[in-house]
This record gives C-alpha cells, sequence and structure tokens, in this order.
C-alpha cells in the first residue's frame, strides 16, 4: 500500500486543482493540491513520503479530519442549544440534517481560512467560476462524506432528498453571517433553521 491514497474529491477545476480528503501517514487530512496529477503520482510510490515532499509537490495538508469534524461538532452544538427548547423542532427530520449541515458547513469554514491563510492566492478557487460555485461544491461534498463517514446516508434517506438538501445547503451558505457572529442571536438561528425545515420539505 502506498503511503498516501486519494479517498474523496471535495472541489476541483478544470486545471486539476482542488479540494481532496486523503489518508496519509495514518490518518486523514483535508489537503489541497495544485495539480491532481502530482497527488496521484506520490499516490503510487510505494514508499515514504513525507510533509516536505508533499510540500515541494504543491500539496498542502489543512486538516486532520478528526479534528476538523471535532471542532465543527463543538461549535454546532452551541448552535443548535437555541432550539432544544422546541419539542417539535428537536423531534423533526430535518433538524438531524440540519444538525449535519451546520457540522459541514463550520467544518468548511475552517478549511477555507486555513486554506486562504496558507495561500492567500487561494481565495481565487473559490471564486464563482463559469457559473460554477466552487464554495457550494465543496460544502455539498463536505456534508456528502460526514453523512457516509457516519454512516447515516440510509437512516436518513439521503438518496431522496439531494435536490432539496443542495437547496438548503445553497440557502445556509446565505446566512452564513449568522454562524459567525461572536455572539449568536438565538431568533436568527431560529428563523434559519425553520427556513432550511421548509426546503427539506416539512411544515413549521
Amino acid at each position: 500500500m502506498s503511503a498516501i491514497n486519494i479517498l474523496h474529491s471535495l472541489a476541483e477545476n478544470a486545471e486539476g486543482e482542488g479540494f481532496y480528503i486523503i489518508f496519509y501517514n495514518k490518518a486523514r487530512f483535508i489537503a489541497y493540491a495544485k495539480d491532481k496529477q502530482e497527488l496521484e503520482r506520490l499516490a503510487n510510490i510505494k514508499g515514504e513520503i513525507d510533509d516536505d515532499l508533499l510540500e515541494q509537490s504543491g500539496i498542502y495538508l489543512l486538516k486532520n479530519i478528526r479534528e476538523a469534524f471535532h471542532n465543527a461538532e463543538e461549535k454546532t452544538r452551541k448552535i443548535i442549544k437555541y432550539l432544544t427548547a422546541s419539542d417539535d423542532a428537536m423531534n423533526s427530520e430535518a433538524m438531524k440534517i440540519f444538525i449535519i449541515m451546520l457540522t459541514a458547513y463550520l467544518a468548511y469554514q475552517d478549511i477555507y481560512l486555513t486554506a486562504i491563510t496558507r495561500d492567500p492566492t487561494l481565495i481565487d478557487f473559490f471564486k464563482d467560476n463559469n457559473q460554477k460555485n466552487t464554495r457550494l461544491e465543496l460544502l455539498q461534498n463536505l456534508f456528502l462524506y460526514i453523512v457516509g463517514y457516519k454512516g447515516l446516508e440510509a437512516k436518513l434517506k439521503i438518496s431522496e432528498k439531494y435536490a432539496e438538501i443542495n437547496v438548503a445547503l445553497e440557502e445556509l451558505d446565505k446566512n452564513k453571517s449568522i454562524l459567525n457572529r461572536d455572539a449568536i442571536d438565538p431568533q436568527m438561528v431560529i428563523s434559519l433553521f425553520n427556513t432550511i425545515r421548509k426546503y427539506l420539505g416539512e411544515k413549521t
């Protein structure tokens, strides 16, 4: 087995530049690659690969998956506490998906900030290009990865709700300012959840 393996593509452009989930050094990482072919080349090497070689090949390790998800889940917990007073909200099917959406968005935000701090020119990667919303593509794929990672695809019937979930994620991205505040406004969280719930086909 090679020292590095590509597990999942999160977002990439026509030039092969993109963000990927990789297995490296016995752990899963979210990584940026300037050229996917370089990542594939390294994946075919049957020997030791170190961080310096990755860097020289234009590959940046951004976040350990376990760490990224843990941090996002901690922040999600602080947000959803404003919804726990409502049994109707907490018992809804939409709440289960909303929690994963929040986790995916907060993990995405962490990845984005880490990436552009590492290399400020990566801001350009996230700009809409040829009617392609790269931010949304990464967010959608991160959401689907988390669902699979937790083994919840069948339980939440995700395959039956792709279109609704994508629209709901787009709405979440439009309202990201609510989640990025130092002091969370409970009423805005409740309003956001109710909006997402409607997009997921539930009455509020």
